[in-house]
């Protein structure tokens, strides 16, 4: 009896670690998915002379993404792998993620960035880059 009541609390403190590295991992790919597309629809937006930021600023918007600063718009981008490439874009979001389940424990927040480059090669299609 008295090893259970010694086990359990030392398997319920290594779970809350794990948990709080899972829910952070999926909010980051989460943000990461929302910078590929935006990277992807800026690229698009670029080929058919359109107006990358504002493309940009309205999927943020319509995602409701709550980022802690605007989103930062290269177009051509003036770093990565597409680098001054005139159709290319380079996309960084910024959020933070604070654990919500963890009762008042690990409550500093904690940042959270995604980058992402595209450009058009021609038609429907668009190379994207991870960054």
């Amino acid at each position: 009896m008295r090893r259970g009541v010694v086990v359990l609390p030392v398997l319920a403190a290594l779970a809350v670690p794990a948990g709080v590295y899972e829910h952070y991992s999926l909010s980051r790919q989460n943000l990461q998915m929302h910078a590929d597309g935006a990277a992807i629809h800026a690229a698009r937006a670029v080929q058919l002379g359109r107006d990358p930021r504002a493309t940009v600023l309205r999927l943020v918007e319509k995602w409701g993404l709550a980022l802690v600063r605007p989103p930062e718009i290269e177009a051509p981008p003036s770093a990565g792998g597409f680098a001054g490439d005139p159709q290319g874009v380079r996309v960084r979001f910024a959020a933070r993620w604070r654990p919500a389940f963890l009762f008042g424990l690990f409550s500093a927040p904690m940042s959270v960035r995604a980058t992402a480059a595209a450009v058009p090669i021609g038609g429907q299609r668009t190379v994207l880059r991870v960054e």
